[in-house]
């Protein structure tokens, strides 16, 4: 565990979401890009390449958290 994971079970729950990300875009995606590197504000919590955890915590006045999770 480090200072930023909630806990032992963080590594499953960001696998997990990560997952529940990917899954439905599976079927329709003709790409996948994969990146490195996702920030100070990416994926430390979530899972979620390339986002921000205001993107997903539903704090960001753009974008909210079911533009991820539907």
């Amino acid at each position: 565990m480090t200072g930023y994971d909630i806990g032992p079970e963080a590594v499953k729950i960001r696998s997990e979401h990560l997952v529940r990300y990917l899954e439905p875009r599976m079927s329709k995606a003709r790409y996948i890009f994969i990146a490195e590197a996702v920030g100070y504000q990416g994926a430390r919590f979530s899972g979620v390449p390339l986002t921000s955890e205001w993107m997903v915590t539903g704090n960001h006045s753009l974008v909210k958290p079911d533009d991820f999770f539907r």
